[in-house]
């Protein structure tokens, strides 16, 4: 139930300037970010030519700690995460990320389960935007959400040539800005 964006970890004072896959390519520099991540399409569509992939976030701040890298792409609260405490890392601004690298967060049911649907559909209506879900996303640095009047429509998606179907929720992908 969340749209997270993809944020920086640079070298403390980040001295280059990189907030943005646009920086990078800008600065001639260096990218890592974990293997298969999204930031890898939005690092090359932006002209970012070193891109290092590693397993995982602690090898992604591991790479920059050590200057083998420019910057490290990762989520926004994995960023947070790994940098809090250190000294010698920080986080670029995320108010300069682009919207296409954000993350979606959704949350699939069992096709028959109709019924606990419609009463997480009930809960989440509620919750989404109350005073309640804002004082307990407050400490993350979160500026608040608009929701939207969407219609919340149970979807069944099948992939190709295989029987697995999810449900998907319509509103959590437009619901939230």
């Amino acid at each position: 139930m969340a749209k997270v964006g993809d944020i920086l970890i640079v070298p403390a004072g980040n001295e280059k300037n990189l907030h943005n896959m646009d920086d990078i390519a800008a600065a001639d520099g260096s990218l890592v970010t974990g293997a298969g991540y999204n930031s890898i399409k939005v690092a090359k569509a932006a002209g970012v030519e070193t891109i290092m992939e590693v397993p995982g976030p602690t090898e992604i701040l591991a790479a920059v700690r050590a200057g083998r890298a420019d910057a490290g792409a990762v989520t926004y609260f994995t960023g947070a995460n790994l940098v809090a405490g250190l000294d010698d890392v920080e986080l670029s601004d995320a108010s300069k990320q682009p919207v296409d690298g954000a993350n979606w967060v959704g949350i699939g049911f069992a096709q028959d389960d109709t019924e606990f649907l419609a009463a997480f559909n009930a809960a989440q209506a509620e919750y989404l935007g109350s005073d309640a879900m804002l004082a307990s996303v407050a400490e993350y640095g979160s500026i608040g959400i608009k929701v939207r009047g969407v219609p919340r429509e149970l979807t069944v998606l099948e992939f190709p040539g295989g029987s697995e179907k999810i449900i998907s929720l319509g509103c959590l992908a437009s619901c939230l800005t």
